[in-house]
């Protein structure tokens, strides 16, 4: 008997060949397999992995430590603002002020005022500053109380 062949092609996923290391795979909440791609038709997908959590503070909001619903969405973004002031105003060993081309070192507007805003929202958090960047700008775990404290303080003084 002859086979059958088929009116309508199979969805076909290919991995794309990069996969992390087991020890990788345990990090940020393990490995989730996302499409990175995929034809008109969405017959052929490419997939590849992803970790699950970008930063501590995204693992405890799917855990629910921030709090319920529009308290957590609150403290969340708050933390995430306050990360991306972070690396902002901390250039890593590479980065410098001067840049790539050379320079004369001075900060333009937009970093001073960076730096001044950091400096207020230290401030702001007062002694549960420390705690708050250590969890939402370094990933280290911390006790909860805190920074939920510090974040609170914020979302009152920057009004979020």
């Amino acid at each position: 008997m002859a086979k059958r062949k088929r009116k309508y092609r199979e969805r076909q996923d290919f991995n794309n060949g990069i996969q992390p290391t087991p020890e990788r795979a345990k990090h940020n909440g393990g490995i989730v397999m996302e499409v990175r791609d995929s034809n008109e038709e969405d017959s052929v997908r490419i997939v590849g992995p992803r970790a699950r959590y970008e930063s501590l503070i995204d693992r405890w909001l799917d855990e629910g430590k921030l709090g319920r619903h529009q308290q957590a969405g609150k403290r969340h973004d708050m933390a995430i603002w306050l990360r991306e002031l972070h690396a902002n105003t901390h250039p890593s060993e590479v980065q410098d002020f001067t840049g790539a081309g050379g320079g004369n070192g001075e900060m333009s507007d937009a970093q001073a005022w960076n730096f001044e805003c950091y400096k207020d929202s230290m401030m702001d958090m007062g002694q549960d500053a420390c705690a708050v960047v250590a969890v939402v700008c370094e990933d280290q775990e911390r006790k909860v109380e805190p920074v939920l404290r510090g974040l609170d303080r914020l979302i009152e003084r920057r009004g979020i």
